[in-house]
């Protein structure tokens, strides 16, 4: 329970905040106020709601949370995140966070500040990354030597049959010169996706080359592009795999020069949950009796006792 807690409020997904128009304080945090005004200026327009209610103590922990997150990843930084950095992370967002920054910025409810303090955090959460993995001599060579598929992502197309000899067959009808979705769509037990590519959870392509089965995931890390495989074996059966894209490092090289460009925001999650989690342990946080008692054992506000 811990963890997910942790990994949830990791990911911090904006939740729409409690509202009042006055200033009362809600929260300190190493001697700065949270107020009311503070959590309504990230709304488009005031909601009001008692303070003793689940949904004020869990927009007001993850407002203390992100605002804990960036200010010690700017101490780590040696430097504020300028508006200006901000401002090219939320028209340009890394792939990997674009989804998270279009759905706060298409939500109603959510001002333009909204968007812009979840830039400044998924900022903030690189600036972790990068400190923790260049202070880990381990990091990189193990991704490479024991989890290298994490790295890559591509567009996969497979034929999946029953026996080898099945998938024998097909593969030198392939090879002989017939199209591979037609021989797809004739023998492969995958009915409903013939020769169509292997979607993420989305139903998009490319998508991580780690989310199949390990013999899989190996083979099309392996293949050569655009030229099927022979017959692999795994629990699901045999497979004749044509990876038409793949995008990951060339090398070991080319990997631990720039890791932060090819590791995934699980990753950086398995650097910076620990990072994170000893400085809240460290901060000095207090809230407003009628909320509850502030949890540093859950990383919460627990309802008060009465």
């Amino acid at each position: 329970m811990y963890r997910r807690l942790l990994l949830l409020a990791g990911a911090i997904a904006l939740v729409a905040a409690a509202c009042s128009s006055t200033t009362r304080v809600l929260a300190t945090v190493d001697g700065q106020d949270v107020t009311y005004d503070d959590l309504n200026a990230l709304l488009t327009g005031e909601q009001t709601t008692v303070l003793n209610s689940e949904t004020m103590r869990q927009d007001l922990a993850t407002f203390i949370i992100q605002s804990i997150i960036i200010r010690e990843a700017e101490a780590l930084a040696g430097r504020s995140i300028p508006d200006e950095e901000v401002a090219e992370f939320v028209a340009n967002p890394p792939f990997e966070y674009e989804a998270t920054i279009r759905n706060i910025e298409s939500d109603p409810r959510f001002s333009d500040l909204a968007v812009a303090r979840q830039a400044r955090l998924l900022i903030s959460r690189q600036i972790v990354a990068e400190s923790q993995i260049e202070g880990d001599e381990t990091f990189v060579a193990d991704i490479w030597n024991n989890n290298r598929t994490v790295l890559y992502v591509g567009c996969v197309r497979q034929i999946r049959t029953e026996t080898e000899a099945e998938a024998r067959a097909a593969y030198e009808r392939i090879v002989g010169g017939e199209d591979f979705i037609a021989v797809a769509e004739e023998v492969s037990l995958d009915t409903q996706l013939g020769g169509n590519f292997l979607p993420d959870d989305n139903g998009q392509c490319p998508r991580p080359l780690s989310g199949f089965l390990s013999e899989f995931s190996d083979a099309a890390m392996n293949a050569e592009v655009g030229v099927v495989t022979e017959p692999v074996g795994t629990d699901a059966g045999f497979h004749l795999i044509l990876v038409e894209t793949r995008f990951g490092p060339e090398s070991f090289e080319a990997w631990a020069a720039d890791p932060l460009s090819f590791v995934t925001p699980g990753q950086i999650g398995d650097v910076f949950v620990p990072w994170y989690n000893d400085r809240l342990r460290e901060a000095e946080i207090t809230v407003d009796e009628a909320i509850g008692t502030w949890s540093p054992v859950g990383i919460g506000i627990t309802p008060p006792e009465n």
